[in-house]
């Protein structure tokens, strides 16, 4: 864990990233990689990820991931999705056994407001990715965060925040659009994935 690689890679989430907001740690020495893609489903995803491995699959890399919502926007089928996710996975896994990879769960934004039916495909979709990754074969590599509730303020801790879709996206964490982060938002991703490398990092020295 010497030379661990960041990698940043996913959809417009990732593009948007502010640099100076990219998450930092100890053993980082090598410039962070970041390959984002606006309206990127995971299936188009593959392509950036096998050009990644082959030209840094001999490093030691920690993928940030983050990917999913675009592919509910394309009207794409759950099973689908998870197996697109798993293709991903199995890449990265028979890449090499050193590659650590945290996958950032899709979340409530503002614009799903009244749109009960959204909620409820981004509430199946993260359960779904939870499981797809806990289910693999070198799952300890493999860390899911559920972003979910994460930019809904004291409403997701409300009853039925999930479930019922009670939790609000709170505006101060998304640009003016709506949909996409702001730096506030990128300032929780930024502390939240730390804390995740972190972890990570003392497991590995144990």
């Amino acid at each position: 864990s010497e030379n661990l690689r960041l990698v940043l890679l996913g959809d417009s989430d990732i593009a948007c990233w502010p640099v100076d907001l990219f998450p930092i740690f100890p053993t980082a020495i090598k410039e962070p990689l970041s390959s984002g893609h606006s309206g990127a489903t995971l299936r188009d995803l593959s392509p950036h990820l096998g050009r990644i491995l082959q030209d840094h699959g001999n490093e030691e890399l920690l993928f940030v991931l983050c990917a999913g919502e675009n592919d509910i926007g394309e009207g794409l089928s759950l099973d689908n999705s998870v197996s697109k996710l798993e293709k991903l996975l199995e890449m990265i896994l028979a890449s090499s056994q050193k590659h650590q990879m945290i996958f950032l769960g899709p979340k409530f934004e503002p614009w799903q407001e009244n749109d009960m039916g959204a909620k409820k495909k981004y509430s199946k979709m993260s359960r779904s990715f939870q499981r797809c990754l806990s289910r693999q074969d070198n799952a300890d590599c493999l860390h899911f965060i559920d972003c979910l509730t994460m930019f809904c303020g004291e409403s997701a801790t409300i009853p039925g925040a999930v479930l019922g879709g009670r939790a609000s996206a709170e505006f101060k964490y998304f640009q003016s659009d709506l949909l996409h982060l702001s730096v506030h938002g990128y300032r929780i991703w930024k502390e939240v994935v730390e804390q995740k490398i972190k972890e990570i990092l003392v497991t590995q020295s144990t």
